[in-house]
């Protein structure tokens, strides 16, 4: 079944990210990659955008849970930063921006926010946390290879 999508709005197989639109032929992995990519990146987007109109809360918040277990001045500031990231990143992975980098940065934030789970012993919430890690290496495995994307001329 052809269709005409843009490259930003498809992600993956597609051409480059000039906005160009083309007729492409959807793979049988490509629409459940999208499917996947706007759920967990909604997920994500949407962890920043409710937590980005009061950071000083989300920050005070995350201090009081590691409060006697990691220093507040290393957890304050990385609570300043969670938010943006989140909203950053959720919106690129909506748009297939960089897909490869954003999956990237999305896993280390993922990793670190786990770490600090695992400080304060939120097993509940570490098992939550390898659900998303999970998420993150499908979108990321069913990325065309890196030779495929330059001889299409996109960067993933």
């Amino acid at each position: 079944m052809q269709v005409e999508r843009t490259a930003a709005v498809a992600g993956i197989g597609g051409a480059a990210q000039s906005g160009t639109r083309e007729k492409a032929r959807w793979t049988p992995r490509a629409l459940p990659h999208l499917g996947l990519r706007l759920v967990v990146g909604v997920n994500l987007a949407a962890h920043g955008l409710v937590r980005i109109g009061n950071v000083p809360a989300f920050a005070a918040g995350l201090s009081a849970d590691f409060a006697g277990v990691l220093p507040a001045a290393m957890v304050r500031p990385f609570a300043y930063c969670v938010p943006p990231l989140e909203l950053a990143l959720g919106t690129l992975l909506l748009f297939g921006v960089r897909l490869r980098e954003v999956l990237f940065a999305a896993s280390a934030l993922l990793a670190a926010l786990t770490f600090g789970a695992c400080m304060i012993q939120r097993w509940e919430i570490v098992g939550l946390q390898l659900v998303y890690a999970i998420a993150y290496w499908v979108l990321g495995a069913h990325l065309p290879a890196p030779e495929a994307a330059a001889q299409e001329g996109s960067p993933s």
